[in-house]
């Protein structure tokens, strides 16, 4: 149980207009319509906002993202597959849609079809958060290839000044302001986006995290914490 369930941010959930400014500003630098400049000097009191009364969570812990997988899912051998400096240029999400390097990890389903289903039931795979955290923008509209992340979620987890981001979903199970506890559905697996062009890659989330620090929008790999978790 949350220590804080009659915190005001529980009951009423962040401000409506910090949602509303970072919608606009992830937009924006995803689209390429805000200068980083602009972005950098955003992001901080954004963030501040939308965290502002986030009760405490002694008892905080880490889920794998999707409902019944295991750190095998994780592409490369360790966790290689984090590489927020290669392909060269090093990341920055001040890049947007433009961006180098490959800053998260690739989660992939068991799908020896690649239809984004489970080869003996059908059903589909269902990606789910991996700390308790706000959702803060999502998208479900694009066309094959824009944007690359095809229909994504951006969540933030105020106690870590952590942004998560789950993208190449096929659905969009949540909705901007959710309060999400691990563990909880927020949309199912899929190919959408930059990875519904390469037909040959396997259904997977594109898992990012980013240290926020007023800022910095440092790429975090969580991997040791999924390790520990199991």
């Amino acid at each position: 149980m949350w220590p804080a369930l009659t915190s005001l941010f529980l009951l009423a959930g962040p401000d409506p207009s910090a949602l509303a400014r970072w919608n606009t500003l992830e937009k924006g630098v995803r689209d390429g319509r805000i200068s980083e400049a602009e972005a950098r000097e955003q992001v901080g009191p954004v963030l501040k906002a939308i965290g502002k009364g986030w009760p405490l969570d002694p008892a905080r812990r880490w889920t794998f993202p999707i409902k019944g997988g295991r750190l095998a899912w994780i592409g490369g051998k360790n966790g290689e597959g984090f590489r927020p400096r290669r392909p060269h240029p090093a990341y920055s999400w001040y890049d947007g849609n433009k961006h180098g390097g490959h800053p998260a990890h690739d989660v992939f389903i068991p799908d020896r079809d690649r239809d984004c289903r489970q080869d003996r039931t059908g059903n589909a795979y269902i990606a789910v958060a991996m700390q308790r955290a706000v959702v803060v923008s999502i998208n479900t509209d694009w066309i094959p290839g824009k944007p690359r992340g095809g229909q994504y979620v951006w969540m933030y987890q105020p106690e870590l000044d952590l942004l998560i981001y789950y993208a190449h979903l096929n659905r969009v199970d949540v909705s901007p302001g959710d309060v999400v506890s691990p563990g909880k559905p927020i949309g199912t697996v899929g190919n959408s986006g930059f990875s519904e062009k390469n037909k040959g890659k396997p259904c997977h989330i594109h898992l990012m995290a980013l240290k926020a620090g007023a800022g910095k929008m440092k790429p975090y790999n969580y991997f040791s914490d999924l390790r520990r978790a199991r």
